[in-house]
């Protein structure tokens, strides 16, 4: 199997669990949150459930295209590949654990933004979180940023983790 398969199957293993995602948050905050009767709300419920149908179908449809585009390939593509480097095992690695990273994201999004809406959709108003849910969403964002991180510079911090490795000996 060559390098950029491999990558194109965990990307296509994400765009599955986008859609077993979606399925749940279908089945449980979705109902609950469609029983308010604000339209502008329930309009964007729909837009963000809709943009992560496209989102999935994108990564389905095209997981070579963005294999190629997330990780440098070089000359790796040409051949089969038996086996891999220590720096291709790190930076598959670190993108895997991005695009879990990534997944986590997605899911704490969606969560603190039915949760933010239907708080509000409740009080009346916007404003009235708590420091502990401030301090969530906070988290989310910094997982997000690291999440992006660890997938676009997975080249760079694995030559880093390699140069680390070498340098203890």
């Amino acid at each position: 199997m060559k390098l950029a398969a491999i990558v194109a199957l965990m990307i296509r293993l994400f765009s599955i669990g986008l859609v077993i995602y979606l399925i749940r948050v279908l089945l449980s905050e979705f109902s609950a949150y469609a029983n308010f009767d604000s339209y502008s709300l329930n309009a964007v419920a729909v837009l963000v459930i809709v943009s992560i149908i496209f989102l999935a179908a994108f990564l389905w449809k095209f997981p070579l295209f963005l294999a190629k585009k997330l990780i440098d390939f070089g000359s790796v593509d040409d051949e089969e590949t038996r086996s891999f480097s220590e720096k291709s095992i790190y930076t598959l690695s670190f993108v895997l654990l991005g695009t879990l990273l990534f997944y986590w994201t997605l899911s704490d999004t969606v969560y603190w933004w039915f949760l933010l809406n239907v708080q509000a959709e409740l009080s009346q108003h916007t404003n009235e979180i708590s420091a502990q849910q401030k301090a969530s969403v906070l988290a989310t964002v910094t997982e997000g940023v690291f999440a992006i991180l660890l997938i676009v510079g997975s080249g760079q911090i694995s030559r880093f983790v390699l140069w680390l490795r070498r340098a203890g000996t």
